[in-house]
């Protein structure tokens, strides 16, 4: 009973080993892409909006803050 319980645990291991194995495919070639366009502006350009005014030290210079951020695209 011990042998066939082993052996079927054998088997299905390898049954799933060999399921997850995929043949090596070759990879599709990406389209060409434009190269990116240049950066301009300055740092002084980027805007911010202050949603809720907070209650803490206001940030200066060479003072390290954390912000909690959320870019949208």
């Amino acid at each position: 009973m011990k042998h066939l319980i082993s052996s079927c645990a054998i088997g299905l291991s390898l049954a799933f080993t060999l399921a997850g194995c995929d043949r090596a495919k070759t990879p599709e070639a990406a389209p060409a892409q434009a190269s990116a366009p240049a950066a301009t502006g300055s740092v002084a350009a980027l805007q911010k909006n202050d949603t809720q005014v907070g209650t803490g030290k206001e940030a200066t210079a060479g003072v390290t803050a954390v912000v909690n951020y959320t870019g949208w695209l």
